[in-house]
């Protein structure tokens, strides 16, 4: 009876290490893809540029937006910079860019609403009367990593 007993927990033993394992190499899969991120037409060594990853309740809410999904703050040393948000689940996104040259975090606005500051959106949307649209801005996230290009303008 005491061979019966040692023969089973030895097999629970290595059914728990072979899900222990089956779950770690699946990890990859489950923590996401990431965003590569490459800012162009950057006025190098003025402020710094504020890069965030948001969804489409997200897209475009100027000072409502407390906190976007991910959000990172470069310094702009050159014409163009690189970022990378990770771990990034499959859906929907889309990357807004503002360079903020008076270093107050929020974007500046003249007196007709127009931007002081430059800024972009993913896939360079057109902008003609009025913003621009969440189907011209998103990108899909899936399995593998994306590469996002956003070139900033003063409009």
């Amino acid at each position: 009876m005491s061979d019966w007993r040692s023969v089973a927990r030895h097999s629970i033993r290595v059914s728990v290490v072979l899900v222990v394992l089956v779950l770690f190499s699946a990890s990859p899969l489950l923590a996401g893809s990431g965003v590569d991120v490459t800012v162009n037409k950057v006025r190098p060594g003025k402020g710094r540029l504020h890069i965030a990853l948001v969804n489409k309740a997200q897209f475009l809410m100027r000072k409502k937006l407390k906190k976007p999904l991910q959000k990172g703050i470069v310094k702009s040393l050159g014409e163009s910079v690189q970022f990378t948000f990770k771990d990034v689940p499959p859906g929907d996104y889309a990357v807004q860019v503002m360079q903020d040259f008076d270093g107050d975090g929020f974007m500046t606005y003249n007196w007709l609403g127009l931007p002081k500051e430059p800024w972009g959106i993913s896939n360079n949307p057109p902008i003609r009367f009025g913003p621009p649209k969440w189907e011209r801005a998103k990108f899909a996230v899936r399995e593998r990593s994306e590469v996002v290009k956003v070139s900033l303008d003063l409009r």
